[in-house]
């Protein structure tokens, strides 16, 4: 088990356990970056943005994840397959495309995730292989943010 203390750390660690996973799926990844920040809509889990000053495929194209910070750390399975989800985009990014379409859903359905592909959720069989990687990170440090606290309009 390694030594987490920090939100990004655990979250850093969970991109380079789902690297092989990509590279069994032919789909290649780019430099992710990945932390928590609140997102555009209140219903919206998490973003991955593109690198918008590089081209795909270059060797210094780095993808940004941004993760809810409403997120329970108890449910470190489910934050799993989200960040799994955000990393489908990152590859898809790298080599040109975007959206939910076809490009997405071929990464995507391999790997176990299922439902619409815009909201995709871990397939029974997916979830038994997040259960190890979620028991090798730990308990996810992080105190949920309440978005319907103060700061953070209506």
């Amino acid at each position: 088990m390694p030594d987490i203390k920090y939100r990004e750390q655990w979250l850093l660690e969970a991109v380079e356990q789902f690297r092989p996973w990509f590279a069994q799926e032919e789909a290649l990844l780019p430099k992710i970056q990945v932390s928590l920040g609140v997102q555009p809509r209140s219903n919206t889990l998490a973003m991955c943005y593109g690198d918008t000053k590089r081209e795909a495929h270059d060797d210094d194209y780095t993808a940004n994840i941004f993760v809810t910070p409403a997120v329970v750390p108890e449910q470190s399975t489910r934050l799993l397959d989200i960040i799994l989800h955000e990393m489908v985009h990152a590859a898809n990014f790298f080599v040109g495309d975007s959206g939910h379409g076809k490009p997405f859903s071929a990464i995507a359905k391999p790997l176990g995730l299922e439902g619409r592909m815009t909201a995709t959720v871990a397939s029974d069989e997916l979830k038994e292989r997040l259960a190890p990687i979620a028991e090798y990170l730990g308990e996810f440090p992080h105190d949920p943010l309440d978005l319907a606290g103060s700061g953070l309009g209506p």
